[in-house]
């Protein structure tokens, strides 16, 4: 699906996205009640709306369609959370539309939305005067699903619902036949986002090295309860196990305290608190918690008023400063038990979040509060340093990884040659090793042929897929975009990188990003700066691997099949040339 005219010899690259498409509801007919100006400024006020809470939800409108609004999460730059974005967006520009004051004479103005993930090719001119196109199945789904949506409604795909995980309630609206597609596709209509964050089983698998890391929590614990406040700030890069060696901690507390978790996250930071509210305990639970902290809280009333709001109660007007009273409520209640406080990804917190947590941490003297912060690197923290336990976590050593897999296969290990390639995949990030070894596992028990169509309940232990290239599940792609898309300047470098071979030589690399125009030192310099490349040991030469090796995977991934040709035959002819001289 094209968004507009483009010239033949435009670039592009394959990219996993999210899109959504809104399109308005009856425009014929409202086109045919009002005059064409106050149709225009109707229209005008219907794009504003989307195109404010898309750039608020960090998306990007491609091109408004007449009636309808086409959105881009993932592009220019990836996030993990794209699908969840998405789907805030299209609840929110839902939520806005009803609010709209309606002309007199005319209904009210309604939308429909529908929102797809899948692989695109996107593509824009050299000179950029013709912004981008973007051709795939998923404009197209999209496209499809919100002509299945009622008025006022939003329907997601398969895919992005798979994406979204627990964090929507939906409501499955069945196999559906589509304009255009051979097979009938499967819908879900989101009801709302829920009020707690039904997060991902993180301990589903068991819990693997971290023995020191893990070791050293429990101490500073021990201290916590001898009256000493203590805050641990756990740093490590994307997918390493911050929050998981937090969750393993808390589940080897046995003392009765009061336990505390802050969820920070990119689509709060214009909603003050909201990482609180979205981790407090659901329905009766919540009820239970406020009366069970109301009966121990200090008795302020400022505090009370807050703790209230926090956990649902209406907010009120006051004259206070909420966040002195939040750091005040949580150092009065370390000083009547134990608090066990978890407060995972700050480096996605709001700014009002982080003023509380300043104000905790430099109030946190005495009292029995043992908090764990948890971060990635490059993360400024905006109180001392030294207020603060440091631990960093690094990479999984080689048999801990192959615990790891071992672990998420269970009785049914795969052979030495899949085991391999699992590990080179994953370089010893629990994320990646995780979701690269649930796929495989997963492609283990799919079919062999159309010949037999009967689902493999248990992989045999003969069956072996190492001639077979490893499949990079959805959960991962938008993970590793965003981290190639943070290289910048240099994701186009590290696509040139990933054409060449596994393990390839500086000389090779350095004379084909000449003939390319880049610069080999300075490129190499930013991968191995962001973690994706690694120098092999001494003895052999100048070779370099990305590590871990699923980046170059998907480097190689979003190259078109023009470009990946011409690298080859570039590669092809300079390996030749030297060839032929020696």
């Amino acid at each position: 699906m094209a968004v507009s005219s483009y010239p033949p010899d435009a670039d592009g690259e394959r990219k996993q996205i999210t899109v959504l498409f809104c399109d308005v509801v009856g425009y014929t007919a409202r086109s045919a009640a009002l005059d064409a100006e106050e149709l225009l400024g109707e229209m005008r006020g219907f794009y504003r709306i989307c195109a404010r809470i898309a750039a608020a939800h960090h998306g990007r409108v491609a091109q408004f369609l007449g009636d309808g609004v086409l959105i881009l999460f993932g592009h220019p730059r990836a996030s993990e959370c794209d699908p969840h974005r998405a789907v805030s967006a299209g609840l929110a520009i839902v939520d806005k539309i009803r609010r709209v004051k309606i002309r007199r004479g005319c209904a009210p103005l309604a939308v429909r939305i529908g929102i797809a993930t899948g692989e695109v090719v996107l593509a824009g001119a050299r000179d950029g005067r013709y912004g981008e196109m973007i051709f795939g199945r998923a404009p197209n789904l999209a496209s499809r699903l919100q002509q299945l949506a009622r008025p006022n409604t939003v329907v997601v795909s398969r895919r992005t619902r798979r994406l979204v995980g627990g964090v929507f309630a939906l409501c499955g609206l069945g196999a559906r036949r589509a304009r255009g597609f051979a097979h009938s596709v499967r819908a879900w209509r989101v009801m709302h986002e829920h009020a707690v964050a039904l997060r991902p089983a993180k301990c589903a698998t068991r819990f693997v090295g971290r023995e020191r890391e893990l070791r050293r929590l429990r101490e500073q614990h021990r201290e916590t309860l001898r009256g000493r406040a203590r805050i641990v700030h756990v740093r490590g890069a994307a997918g390493i196990g911050k929050s998981r060696l937090a969750l393993a901690f808390e589940s080897t507390v046995r003392t009765p305290c009061v336990r505390l978790r802050i969820l920070c996250s990119s689509e709060f930071r214009a909603r003050a608190f909201k990482p609180i509210l979205y981790d407090a305990p659901p329905g009766r639970a919540r009820a239970a918690l406020r009366r069970g902290l109301y009966k121990f809280a200090p008795g302020g009333m400022r505090e009370r008023a807050l703790l209230g709001e926090l956990l649902g109660a209406p907010p009120r007007r006051r004259a206070w400063r909420p966040l002195d009273a939040l750091a005040n409520l949580v150092i009065k209640l370390s000083r009547r038990r134990p608090v066990l406080l978890l407060v995972e990804d700050l480096h996605r917190a709001d700014a009002a979040t982080l003023r509380a947590l300043g104000a905790l941490v430099a109030r946190a003297r005495g009292g029995r509060l043992f908090a764990v912060f948890t971060s990635r690197e490059g993360f400024t923290a905006p109180w001392p340093r030294a207020a603060t336990r440091e631990l960093r976590l690094g990479r999984l050593n080689a048999g801990e990884s192959a615990q790891l897999v071992s672990a998420v296969f269970g009785a049914h290990a795969p052979r030495p040659p899949t085991r391999d390639a699992l590990l080179r995949a994953g370089g010893g990030v629990p994320l990646l090793l995780e979701e690269m070894s649930r796929q495989e596992l997963r492609e283990m028990r799919r079919p062999q042929s159309r010949d037999s169509p009967q689902l493999v309940r248990e992989p045999s232990p003969e069956y072996e897929r190492a001639a077979a290239p490893l499949v990079i599940p959805d959960t991962l792609r938008n993970f590793l975009n965003a981290r190639l898309d943070q290289l910048g300047e240099w994701k186009h470098f590290a696509q040139l990188a990933a054409a060449l071979e596994e393990n390839f030589r500086y000389s090779l690399l350095r004379r084909i990003a000449a003939r390319n125009g880049m610069d080999a030192a300075a490129g190499l310099a930013a991968l191995a700066a962001a973690g994706l490349l690694m120098q092999l040991p001494e003895n052999c030469g100048d070779l370099y691997a990305f590590c871990p090796a699923v980046f170059r995977d998907a480097a190689c991934a979003a190259l078109l099949e023009k470009t990946r040709r011409k690298y080859r035959l570039q590669i092809s002819e300079l390996t030749r040339t030297n060839g032929a001289r020696r």
